[in-house]
């Protein structure tokens, strides 16, 4: 053989476990052909026939110096297999090759061995276990024993190989249940070996370019410190999404189903064989691969969360969570005032500052001068001179929030203003110049993400990794705007009642993980009998992901669902009632019922609120916390800028 140029054919190259490994040995100064199956034809360097005449394939005319095998017949039998291999030998002698490579498994070894190394005895009866496992411990045997003297045979058997397409993480381990639970098959300590393509490529290389006199030599491959299955696979929920839970049973009771199963199987004329399939998984082993490290000069270490991550596509955020305030309770300060102190202030503000044990003053500025009936003095707009304040709430009507700026540049303070921010684009351009003119923050009081069924999705985010945001999907149904009790929203085309009253807050939701580029991408609208609005249908684009939307006023009740589609998972908010469901393992009923308790324990707490006459929800008081955070940019109004710009599109599309 000519180690510093060999000839080496490559059998099986397509394969995943396969992938860089021809581009390596050209690097490494080596003439490659590669062979897989297909009709007889040459395009290159590569070359294709049936794999079981192989040594008969005239586009392969030899010699060879090397043969590396990766072809397994998965889908076939061990006879299929064997013909092959059968043929790949008879190749080998005819051409002159001196070394043949072969990718073997640690699925070889014996279930009954705990300590697994280069020197451990392979399994001699492949019916002892599964459908891949025994189609690799036939080939082993068929090569072992039928490998001329004079052809060098190398075994080269890696752990799990991790790498770019792989395919199931938890193909054999794990089992999806309910509840995003995982089902861990069999010994929660077994250890699963683990290893990389580009560990193993690199191995490949090395064995080709090291000339070794051994006849017959075994390679292992696998870190020492490989997880132990019960830590993979919690490794496969917090890194890609897999589940929320692993739960796992005894061994024994493994073995019991194993009994049962195989009891019913045979009693039905199956050919599954449930005693082997607990048998294999129940195996309890560990692996020393110290000895392969040592012969090619390889450390085996890696760091395995991050190559599962990196073996899927998809995993790199295209976004930044969206901002949570900071866990205080207590809102600082010894001065809040309002701009605007109708409805909104009694239901919403007043408690959320009870609810944060706000213990200062606060005064009152509206339309009119009045006494309101918890003793508050009310002192008209008109002239007013805002008292020193630690935070300013323009809690106004949303049409009229612009006409406040004035009076707030009255002093240089936070100001928190109740959404909508305002409905057209020249009061936009006023607020952001507003709030840029300044060193205080301008914050706007989108308080829907800070509802708890909302944090508690993010906080599901932050735990078990999504991935990529692909989509989002907003369905929201109102009762009709003839119901309302504030005068000016029922005329709903001129205050665009379905927009941004009803509407926004959703949209706001769907649109909190980006920032930035929001436009309109496309819109239509229907109204009803009395002239309203009663449909508005789109979709919103941006540069980090899309949301869709259809929109709808009438007699239906209200609700609202926003369905996230993330790379790994899903995530589904409902409002009215609160719900939050993450759709990690299978969907189904176990889901349903998750998510008719939230709605039963959403709906009593709403109950109590109404009958013990407070306000239970949060949202406001985080929304306070948030204005008066010199983090959290989240919601200022210049981070809000390209949202509303969207909307006014949206807004002209339907209503102009």
């Amino acid at each position: 053989m000519n180690s510093s140029n060999p000839n080496v054919l490559v059998c099986g190259h397509r394969s995943f476990a396969a992938r860089g490994l021809v581009e390596l040995l050209q690097a490494a100064g080596c003439t490659v052909t590669t062979f897989s199956r297909g009709s007889v034809s040459r395009d290159g360097i590569h070359v294709t026939g049936a794999v079981d005449h192989m040594h008969e394939n005239p586009e392969l005319p030899g010699p060879y110096d090397i043969v590396i095998n990766y072809i397994l017949l998965k889908d076939e039998t061990i006879e299929r297999n064997n013909a092959y291999l059968n043929s790949l030998l008879r190749f080998c002698e005819s051409r002159q090759v001196k070394h043949l490579i072969h990718l073997s498994s640690m699925s070889v070894y014996a279930s009954e061995r705990a300590l697994i190394n280069e020197q451990s005895i392979v399994e001699t009866v492949p019916d002892r276990k599964g459908s891949y496992g025994s189609l690799k411990v036939a080939s082993d045997l068929t090569l072992i024993n039928n490998t001329p003297a004079e052809l060098k045979l190398t075994m080269v058997r890696p752990g799990f190989i991790l790498g770019p397409g792989l395919g199931d993480p938890m193909v054999g381990m794990g089992l999806r249940l309910g509840k995003n639970n995982v089902l861990l098959m069999g010994a929660t300590k077994n250890v699963l070996p683990l290893t990389t393509r580009e560990l193993v490529n690199d191995a490949i290389v090395r064995i080709v370019m090291q000339p070794n006199p051994g006849h017959r030599d075994v390679f292992l491959l696998a870190d020492k410190k490989s997880p132990s299955r019960l830590e993979w696979l919690r490794g496969c929920c917090k890194v890609l999404g897999s589940g929320a839970r692993v739960v796992s049973m005894p061994v024994p009771l493994w073995y019991l189903m194993g009994f049962g199963g195989g009891i019913v199987a045979k009693l039905a004329g199956m050919k599954l064989q449930p005693n082997k399939i607990a048998r294999n998984v129940c195996r309890s082993q560990s692996y020393d691969a110290s000895v392969s490290e040592k012969k090619l000069g390889m450390n085996f270490s890696i760091d395995w969360p991050k190559e599962l991550s990196r073996s899927f596509n998809g995993q790199e955020k295209n976004y930044k969570l969206p901002y949570a305030p900071l866990t205080k309770k207590s809102l600082p300060g010894k001065q809040v005032t309002y701009i605007g102190f109708g409805q909104v202030v009694k239901q919403k503000h007043l408690p959320a500052l009870k609810q944060l044990e706000f213990a200062g003053n606060i005064s009152a500025f509206d339309v009119a001068a009045r006494t309101t009936e918890d003793g508050h003095a009310v002192e008209p707009l008109e002239n007013a001179k805002l008292p020193p304040s630690d935070l300013i709430v323009v809690a106004s009507p949303g049409p009229v929030h612009n006409q406040a700026i004035p009076l707030l540049q009255q002093q240089d303070v936070p100001v928190l203003i109740e959404k909508p921010l305002c409905y057209r684009a020249d009061e936009l351009d006023a607020w952001v110049q507003f709030s840029t003119s300044r060193k205080a923050p301008v914050t706007v009081c989108q308080n829907y993400r800070f509802k708890t069924h909302v944090e508690k999705m993010i906080e599901h985010l932050r735990k078990y990794e999504p991935g990529k945001l692909l989509q989002v999907d907003l369905s929201f149904h109102s009762p009709s705007v003839v119901n309302e009790w504030r005068t000016w929203t029922r005329n709903e085309r001129r205050a665009r009642t379905l927009l941004m009253d009803y509407s926004i807050h959703y949209l706001d939701v769907a649109c909190m993980f980006a920032t930035q580029d929001w436009s309109l991408g496309h819109a239509r609208y229907e109204t009803d009998y009395n002239g309203h609005t009663n449909l508005i249908e789109g979709r919103l684009n941006s540069s980090t992901y899309p949301v869709n939307f259809v929109l709808r006023q009438g007699f239906m009740p209200r609700r609202a669902m926003l369905r996230f589609t993330f790379q790994n998972y899903l995530t589904f908010l409902g409002f009215y009632p609160d719900t939050f469901v993450a759709q990690m393992a299978h969907d189904g009923p176990a889901l349903y019922a998750m998510q008719k308790k939230q709605a039963f324990n959403a709906t009593l707490k709403k109950v109590i609120d109404k009958v013990t006459n407070r306000d239970s929800d949060p949202s406001h008081g985080r929304a306070y916390l948030a204005a008066t955070d010199a983090t959290g940019d989240g919601l200022r109004v210049q981070a809000l800028a390209s949202f509303y710009q969207a909307i006014f599109q949206l807004g002209q599309a339907v209503y102009e």
